[in-house]
């Protein structure tokens, strides 16, 4: 496959991928054909192939789309504690455009770095290291 095209088995219900057109699609279906729907526009449901999607490059303003608040290129996600208006440092990811790779570090400290470069590969990545998936608020969709 391209580097470009984007494998099937690589994604999951929930991830982003970026259209020939433009359009973020957030992938609702895996199968011989991919189900999905225009972020933020549930009335565009629809079945795609998959020749029809590249990945969409991990940048600043995605990591914030994510959820991410930018600290000097040191990105990092608040969690909370259930029944309080506590939060934590979840997590961070030192954001280099020139690396092959982010080190992220988790709750606990643990560093790891990461080779990844496109927004669906950090959703899974994300979801294996701390079970929690990384989704664009519904309430800023417009910034996608």
């Amino acid at each position: 496959m391209s580097q470009t095209t984007i494998d099937p088995k690589d994604l999951c219900v929930g991830s982003y991928v970026k259209h020939f057109d433009g359009r973020i699609i957030e992938v609702k279906g895996i199968g011989k054909c991919l189900a999905g729907q225009e972020v933020g526009k549930p009335e565009t449901y629809g079945y795609f192939s998959y020749s029809n999607f590249q990945p969409i490059p991990i940048t600043p303003e995605w990591l914030e789309n994510l959820g991410f608040v930018d600290c000097d290129n040191r990105f990092e996600l608040e969690g909370g504690y259930e029944d309080s208006d506590e939060s934590y440092t979840a997590c961070s990811i030192n954001w280099a455009q020139t690396s092959d790779y982010f080190v992220f570090t988790d709750a606990s400290e643990r560093r790891f770095d990461i080779a990844i470069r496109s927004v669906h590969h950090l959703q899974a990545v994300f979801w294996n290291l701390e079970r929690h998936w990384l989704a664009v608020n519904q309430k800023e969709v417009s910034r996608v």
